[in-house]
């Protein structure tokens, strides 16, 4: 790059133009001796792959982390691990029913599809 820009002296050459360009190259040294590298963001799964973990389970995981946080911050505090420990509780049992029951709607479904004898549907469903 510094052959280039040594080369390219034209006198016509606006000096913005040359200013980027030492200053172009000033970066890509830096970049290379420091080796300087671009972070990538974080990408965030939004789906799960439990079919019954839905929008409403996501929500409740999202308010039990903030208590959670809340309760790490401050744990001598036994109001907050007391409402922690509850709302865990019902966070659990709320899984286990909401699981249970998109098995129990599973299970009939399979069952008529080995009735039926049909492979592609059983393997659909």
């Amino acid at each position: 790059m510094i052959h280039d820009f040594l080369i390219d002296n034209r006198p016509d050459r606006n000096i913005n133009t040359s200013l980027n360009a030492v200053e172009n190259i000033l970066i890509t040294t830096a970049k290379r001796c420091l080796k300087i590298e671009i972070t990538k963001k974080r990408q965030m799964l939004l789906s799960s792959n439990k079919k019954w973990f839905d929008k409403e389970r996501r929500l409740e995981r999202h308010e039990l982390r903030k208590l959670a946080n809340l309760k790490h911050q401050d744990p001598l505090n036994i109001t907050l691990r007391e409402g922690y420990h509850t709302v865990l509780k019902q966070y659990k049992s709320l899984l286990t029913q909401k699981r249970n029951e998109y098995y129990h709607t599973k299970i009939p479904e399979l069952e008529n599809t080995v009735d039926n004898s049909d492979s592609r549907n059983f393997w659909n469903c």
